[in-house]
């Protein structure tokens, strides 16, 4: 399987900051989109996202934060920052 480009994200408002509630990868049929879980369970499961910046292209990562709960992870960093640097779509 090939690797998923993920290219928009989806977010909320949750207590006053963005968070993400899903990302999306660009298709020819229009937009797959996945939950954060989806996206987790799909590479703990031996699948590979990625997103790109600029000419750099980063994998996505399971991360384990301090509080033992799953998130993602781009390139080197850790948490979702990166991811909300992509274009946003309703």
């Amino acid at each position: 399987m090939d690797a998923v480009r993920i290219s928009v994200v989806r977010t909320k408002r949750v207590k006053g900051s963005e968070e993400i509630s899903h990302v999306g990868a660009a298709l020819n049929a229009g937009i797959r989109w996945f939950t954060l879980p989806e996206v987790i369970e799909a590479i703990e499961h031996g699948s590979r996202f990625y997103m790109q910046a600029g000419a750099e292209s980063m994998l996505i990562s399971v991360h384990q934060n301090g509080d033992g709960n799953k998130t993602l992870s781009v390139g080197f960093d850790t948490g979702l920052g990166r991811l909300l640097t992509l274009p946003r779509q309703p």
